[in-house]
């Protein structure tokens, strides 16, 4: 009974120190200029991608969205294999062709001025560097930031990994790809297979639990961390909307490939309260699956 005591003190003593270790290296922010306090030279900085570096220019193209329409398609079309090549032709003509913005004006100057002082500044994300409805995805997330004033592939020219493939992840255009693997192994073998020695990783992610399973697993080794919770994107997603995506996916459709914004399409869900946006995109789908 004693021991049992004694295990179970120990157990929240080691929970205790864990969880002042990971709330002393993980800071709120929502301005990304915030992240220049804790970079020195001997620093190697991590951008998350989605909710830190881009953000969706519309609705239309929230991953989102795109997923509220892949379960319509599954909803109401019965044939698996002709649903999947909807929904990966869709999601493939969205990705590559409705832009994306920046989460904030100053971030690729910020990027540009880092990778002008040497600092190894990389993306990672979670997002795989192929899909199902788009085999050269990887190009595709780096020509989004490119069209935004970012370019990850100019910290190639003086900090070029020379392992890119594992079993755990994909290098390429500059950012480190898990390809849906959990980060933390993933990081951890990225920094092991190109021998990286520095001092501190300052990692900025919009996920605060990413960052803080970074920070517990650097903590068994001599590379300092610092997290910044980065939360400047966080309305969009409790905002989200489908009928204005589904309004703008019909003005894409129907009008030569229009990009519509959400202000015109909030007016048209204003003007019209009675339309059911949801039966509308039903009967679209039926209709593109039919004559696919």
């Amino acid at each position: 009974m004693l021991k049992q005591k004694i295990l179970k003190l120990f157990i929240l003593m080691i929970s205790l120190v864990s969880s002042s270790v990971v709330q002393g290296n993980i800071i709120e922010t929502n301005e990304i200029s915030s992240v220049k306090n804790y970079i020195d030279d001997r620093s190697m900085v991590l951008f998350n991608i989605t909710g830190t570096l881009y953000a969706p220019s519309t609705t239309l193209s929230d991953h989102q969205w795109r997923e509220y329409f892949a379960e319509r398609v599954k909803a109401i079309i019965p044939d698996a294999a002709v649903g999947e090549n909807l929904i990966n032709r869709i999601k493939n003509e969205i990705v590559e062709n409705i832009p994306k913005k920046p989460v904030e004006e100053i971030t690729p100057q910020l990027i540009a001025d880092l990778q002008e002082r040497k600092i190894p500044v990389f993306g990672i994300t979670r997002k795989r560097v192929t899909t199902p409805y788009a085999d050269n995805f990887g190009l595709i997330t780096s020509n989004h930031l490119k069209s935004i004033g970012i370019d990850l592939e100019k910290t190639v020219e003086y900090s070029d990994p020379t392992n890119k493939d594992s079993e755990l992840y994909t290098f390429a255009y500059g950012m480190i790809f898990t390809n849906q693997k959990p980060v933390i192994p993933s990081l951890l073998k990225f920094l092991e297979d190109n021998h990286y020695s520095r001092s501190k990783i300052v990692m900025i992610d919009n996920d605060k639990e990413s960052l803080e399973a970074v920070a517990v697993a650097l903590g068994s080794t001599s590379i300092g961390f610092t997290g910044l919770r980065y939360s400047r994107a966080d309305v969009q997603k409790t905002s989200f909307n489908p009928a204005l995506g589904t309004i703008e996916f019909f003005a894409y459709m129907n009008e030569d490939k229009k990009v519509m914004t959400d202000d015109e399409a909030e007016k048209i869900l204003s003007e019209n309260p009675e339309v059911d946006y949801q039966s509308r995109l039903d009967d679209l789908i039926r209709k593109m699956s039919a004559d696919s």
